[in-house]
């Protein structure tokens, strides 16, 4: 068994049978065939579906759903007509409840494979997932692909590229159909606009997406009712701007992305045009040219402000550093209520900030919560971003040093302290595997330390640090179980910390994603 090649037995297009026991970690069903582990898209434990191979490798094989025999009680219909299309929110085919399990089972699966914790111990730290308040229209921030049409995803090449593209019909039955042709929105246009086909940079065209905030959709509707009149080609022409849309094959086109961060409290958006373009040859009739954009997409929806950006780097590198306002304001304010307390925050177009605020009050209070501070420990908060958990945590404790990558967070930040009238908190803007290690050499200590780092986790200088320092307590909020258990990993191997809580939040509804926070105490002789 140990030589079983799945490519000599099983053939791409090859069609079977197959029973379906489990997760993976990305939410697809688990099936075996004889002896070979095949990974079904948009099936789920208990259900016997018919389905077509994908992808054949070596020690396994995935396969996409053409119909469900046997249905598990627990399915339920996606609401978004691009599911199966999309990238995103590969969970709608169960019920949230079951989605609320699959991410507890998660992180249990990341901490028992990369940890070796015993199962017992594991069970014991791993709470049930807490729900986002909020499961649609809970996205605050989202970023959307410009396509030149002939680049662009329709259903039919989705399925060229082995996706799923179909949705469950009812609850109770074993038909799948072809998604609703809605993703051709102005399909004679000449570009797409919306979010990548699963691993691909195809662009699906977004039509309406049940994650984003509701002036989203009206948003790109606006943009696509300018982009399509005759005097905006004109003008652009006249400016030498074409070709408008981005093709990544070429890395021409000056339209590469849509960004939108959304207040719910004054319930405007921030506008920002990611442009292929260097910001040498902005000029001022440019900016004009972006000004009656804005202005037109402010007929239907608030406009906080409108920004550009220029990124003509040929990577996945989203953004630069390097913005313009064009319009109106370059940031958005927006309210927390955090253990009993009230927070207000001003964020600009690319700082960091939970996309989900109604589940980021839900996260901080329970980071808060198990913390247990007194109001006398000092506290370092590591990619504290525009300070989102730094000015909960100076309110109830003695002093807080935040450190951020973002130059224009770190600059929030401290218009945040500001603003809510918090006089021990010191921001410092840097990476924290630099800044870190410097600020403890140069004395500066803490009790408390917290950590909020992107999806790669922690790097060796900053664990090392923590270690080092040996602060009572650690707190480690993740958005990765497989980068978190890593570093739980280094964090534990010197046995001067114990896991006391692994919580996870459910702040994607819809997706595989969990966020978690972790607490370690400091043991004690």
């Amino acid at each position: 068994m140990k030589n079983l090649d799945a490519r000599k037995i099983l053939h791409k297009e090859q069609k079977l049978t197959l029973s379906i026991r489990s997760f993976n970690a990305e939410g697809q069903g688990v099936a075996r065939f004889e002896g070979i582990t095949i990974f079904v898209m948009a099936a789920l434990p208990g259900e016997l579906v018919k389905a077509e191979l994908t992808l054949v490798k070596k020690t396994y094989a995935v396969a996409k759903c053409l119909e469900v025999v046997k249905v598990s009680a627990e399915r339920t219909k996606p609401i978004c007509t691009h599911y199966g299309l999309c990238g995103s929110c590969a969970l709608q085919h169960m019920t949230y409840a079951v989605s609320l399990n699959f991410k507890q089972a998660k992180v249990k699966a990341a901490l028992s494979s990369i940890t070796k914790l015993a199962e017992t111990q594991i069970d014991s730290l791993v709470k049930p997932t807490l729900a986002s308040p909020k499961q649609t229209n809970y996205r605050n921030k989202l970023v959307y692909n410009f396509a030149r049409a002939e680049t662009a995803t329709t259903a039919e090449s989705a399925v060229a590229l082995n996706k799923p593209s179909y949705l469950t019909n009812t609850h109770d039955s074993n038909t799948m159909y072809n998604v609703a042709r809605s993703e051709f929105v102005q399909s004679n246009l000449p570009f797409k606009l919306g979010f990548f086909a699963p691993k691909s940079h195809k662009v699906i065209n977004l039509d309406a997406c049940p994650a984003e905030f509701e002036d989203a959709a009206l948003i790109r509707q606006a943009l696509r009712h300018v982009f399509s009149q005759a005097e905006f080609i004109e003008q652009a022409k006249l400016l030498k701007l074409e070709p408008l849309f981005y093709d990544e094959a070429t890395n021409t086109g000056l339209f590469k992305r849509l960004m939108l961060r959304y207040s719910n409290l004054e319930q405007a958006t921030l506008l920002t045009f990611i442009l292929n373009l260097e910001a040498k040859h902005y000029t001022d009739k440019i900016a004009e040219f972006f000004r009656e954009i804005a202005a037109n997409v402010a007929k239907e929806v608030k406009i906080a402000g409108c920004l550009v950006n220029f990124q003509p780097e040929a990577t996945n590198k989203i953004y630069s550093n390097d913005f313009k306002l064009v319009a109106g304001k370059a940031s958005v304010r927006e309210n927390l209520h955090v253990a009993g307390w009230d927070f207000s925050y001003e964020i600009g177009a690319a700082d960091f900030f939970q996309v989900n605020p109604s589940c980021a009050e839900v996260l901080f209070t329970t980071a808060l919560d198990n913390l247990h501070l007194t109001g006398s420990e000092c506290v370092y908060d590591l990619y504290c971003g525009t300070g989102s958990i730094s000015l909960p945590l100076a309110s109830w404790a003695k002093s807080v040093i935040g450190i951020e990558i973002v130059p224009s967070a770190i600059l929030h930040a401290k218009q945040n302290q500001v603003l809510n009238k918090l006089d021990n908190v010191d921001f410092y803007a840097g990476d924290a595997g630099e800044l870190f290690p410097k600020l403890f050499k140069a004395g500066k200590l803490a009790d408390v330390v917290v950590v909020d780092p992107p999806r790669k986790g922690l790097d060796h200088a900053t664990i090392d640090t923590i270690l080092a320092m040996q602060a009572e307590k650690v707190l480690y909020v993740s958005c990765d179980p497989g980068s978190l258990a890593r570093d739980l990993v280094d964090l534990l191997k010197t046995g001067m910390y114990k896991l006391k809580l692994v919580q996870p939040v459910d702040m994607f509804p819809g997706s595989e994603h969990v966020e978690s926070v972790v607490l370690m105490s400091k043991v004690t002789s």
